[in-house]
């Protein structure tokens, strides 16, 4: 009864609170029937909280500060955009802290959020010269992407869901890839053919796959910082920055999804394990 209520939302809330790091103290059971309320809290607690490092709130605040220390480094353009971003974000603090937000508010400016985010994307993408600062930039972004990505299709695709259609198309709006699927597929949403679209699809920029390629292509750095003369002909991946993308190429997506006699599908739950483990060491390095 609690599983069929809570539907799509528990897996999509999991994989939110893993993702943000911010404890689900408020959260209450499916069957109370503060069950709504709660979870509105919880989502608008994992975009404001302060006190969370995974949160909106704390990453906008982290790139502010950031962008203040290296302020004659950063075009013009590239500040407006942090100072805009900084704003929006600042007035819906304002008015969740008014105790004016609600999810159907809060979209809206999320909405603004999001434009300013993907300004701040193309100026890095067409602007940036391609130097150390451009490649460290992007490796965190390629790390983030799958880190978050491989935390969400563990917490909703690990075990059935009784909602699994929603709760695929949930998954594939996050990822925006969505779009992507349908005019791909065009067929009823299936586990088999999501996880290839997110992880195993090398034309999607969006996959688990697409990162670590991407990710594969910085693995040496330029000689200023190593020490070592650039080898000729531009940087080259090694063999073992390459393993992780020829595992994930290797695998046989109907064993990887296939369920056992308890809903769960331990395949892909330590497939998504083993990315996740590599991700982090990746940071510690």
């Amino acid at each position: 009864m609690e599983r069929a209520r809570e539907g799509e939302l528990g897996p999509l809330l999991t994989a939110l609170r893993e993702q943000t790091r911010a404890a689900a103290a408020g959260a209450v059971a499916p069957t109370d029937p503060s069950f709504v309320q709660s979870i509105e809290r919880e989502v608008l607690d994992a975009l404001f909280a302060a006190d969370h490092p995974g949160t909106l709130r704390s990453a906008v605040e982290a790139t502010q500060r950031v962008a203040r220390v290296v302020r004659d480094r950063i075009s013009t353009d590239t500040w407006r955009i942090l100072t805009s971003l900084q704003q929006e974000l600042a007035e819906m603090v304002a008015e969740r802290a008014a105790g004016g937000s609600t999810l159907g508010t809060v979209g809206i400016g999320l909405d603004r959020v999001i434009m300013r985010l993907a300004a701040l994307g193309g100026v890095v993408m067409e602007s940036m010269t391609r130097g150390q600062a451009w490649r460290f930039l992007d490796m965190g972004r390629r790390l983030e992407r799958t880190m978050n990505l491989v935390v969400m299709l563990r917490a909703a695709l690990a075990r059935t869901s009784d909602r699994e259609g929603p709760l695929l198309e949930s998954v594939l709006e996050v990822a925006d890839s969505g779009m992507t699927y349908r005019r791909r597929y065009l067929a009823t949403l299936q586990v088999v053919p999501v996880v290839d679209l997110l992880v195993t699809d090398e034309t999607n920029p969006r996959s688990v796959i697409f990162q670590l390629e991407a990710l594969a292509e910085h693995c040496h750095l330029p000689h200023e910082l190593t020490g070592t003369r650039r080898a000729a002909g531009g940087l080259r991946p090694t063999a073992s920055s390459r393993a992780p993308s020829r595992r994930l190429r290797r695998l046989d997506l109907q064993i990887v999804c296939a369920a056992d006699g308890l809903g769960r599908r331990p395949a892909l739950f330590g497939c998504s394990n083993r990315v996740g483990a590599s991700c982090r060491r990746c940071l510690t390095r």
